[in-house]
C-alpha cells in the first residue's frame, strides 16, 4: 500500500513540475491567446511526458509508451476539432467522434503499461475493455453531475442524448439568451450539459466533456492520495474513480478569483473549447 502511494506521489510530483514548467513559461500570454502549440501541449506533450515516466516506473518500453501516448493524444486533438462542428452534424459523425475520442483518451492512459484497457464514458456509466474482459462501472461525478442539473429543474432531452452519446438536458431561454437560473448561453459539468431546446452551443459543451474523460489520464483522482475512497467507499469493481475533473476545474477557478479572471472565459478549459469553435471553419474537410 505504501509503495503504491509513493509511486503515486512521485509521478504526481513529476506531473506538477511538466505543468507546472508550461504556466510558468506562458502566464503572460496563455489567457490571452490560446494557439496551436498550447493545443498540442494540452493533448499530446503532457499526456506523454506522463507515459514516459509511468514506463519508466512500470519496466517496459518508454520509446513504445511515447510513441503510443502521441499518436492517442493527436486522435484526441482530431476529435475535439470534429467535436466543435458537432452541432450542424448527425448522430453517427457525434458517436465517430466521442469513440475517436476515447480510444485517443485509452492510448494514451494504457501508454507505458503491458497491456491496453479501452475506457469510454456514456454519462453515468463506463465501459471498460481489457483482452476479453467487459465491465460495466459508474463514474463517481458521471452520476454526481446529472443529480445536480436534476435539482436545478433542467429536462432531460433523451433526443440530444442520444445524438451525443452522453445526458444532456434542457432549459428554458431568458430574452437574452442566457438559460433560465444562469447566465450562460449553456453549460457543463462533468460530462453533462444543459443547453436550449434546439442544442445551440453543443459542440462548446461537448468539448468540456471531452476535458472530462482526459483529466482521468491523470494520477490526480482522490483515490490516488486517499485509498480508502476507492477500497472501502467507492469500490474500484463498481466504481470509476473520475474526480480529477472537479480538481482540476476547481484549481483553475482558484486560479481566476485570485487573478481577478474571469472562470467563464479565462481559464485554460475555456480557452481550449473557444480556440476550438474559433478556428473550426478552419478545420471544415
Amino acid at each position: 500500500m505504501l509503495k503504491k502511494i509513493l509511486k503515486h506521489l512521485i509521478i504526481f510530483s513529476c506531473a506538477i513540475k511538466v505543468i507546472g514548467l508550461f504556466f510558468v513559461c506562458n502566464l503572460p500570454t496563455a489567457y490571452a491567446k490560446f494557439d496551436q502549440k498550447r493545443l498540442y501541449i494540452t493533448n499530446i506533450a503532457i499526456p506523454t511526458g506522463m507515459a514516459a515516466i509511468r514506463a519508466h516506473f512500470e519496466g517496459t518500453s518508454i520509446k513504445k509508451a511515447i510513441i503510443q501516448s502521441i499518436f492517442g493524444g493527436y486522435i484526441m486533438q482530431e476529435s475535439m476539432k470534429r467535436a466543435a462542428k458537432i452541432e450542424e452534424k448527425n448522430a453517427l459523425y457525434a458517436w465517430e467522434t466521442k469513440l475517436m475520442f476515447n480510444l485517443g483518451a485509452s492510448l494514451c492512459e494504457s501508454a507505458g503499461y503491458e497491456d491496453f484497457t479501452f475506457k469510454m464514458d456514456i454519462g453515468p456509466v463506463w465501459i471498460i475493455n481489457k483482452g476479453n474482459d467487459i465491465k460495466i462501472k459508474y463514474g463517481i461525478n458521471g452520476i454526481i453531475a446529472p443529480l445536480l442539473h436534476l435539482s436545478e429543474c433542467s429536462k432531460f432531452d433523451y433526443k440530444q442524448s442520444l445524438k451525443y452519446g452522453t445526458l444532456v438536458f434542457e432549459k428554458k431561454q431568458k430574452k437574452n439568451g442566457n438559460l433560465y437560473g444562469s447566465n450562460a448561453l449553456a453549460y457543463s459539468t462533468a460530462n453533462t450539459f444543459v443547453t436550449n431546446h434546439n442544442g445551440n452551443h453543443s459542440g462548446h459543451e461537448l468539448i468540456h466533456t471531452y476535458q472530462y474523460r482526459r483529466n482521468c489520464l491523470y494520477p490526480i483522482q482522490i483515490g490516488d492520495y486517499w485509498p480508502e475512497f476507492t477500497t472501502k467507499y467507492f469500490k474500484e469493481d463498481k466504481w470509476v474513480d473520475d474526480t480529477g475533473w472537479f480538481l482540476n476545474w476547481s484549481l483553475q477557478c482558484g486560479w481566476a478569483s485570485w487573478r481577478n479572471k474571469n472562470k467563464d472565459y479565462d481559464i485554460p478549459l475555456e480557452q481550449e473549447a473557444y480556440y476550438m469553435e474559433r478556428y473550426r471553419k478552419k478545420w471544415e474537410p
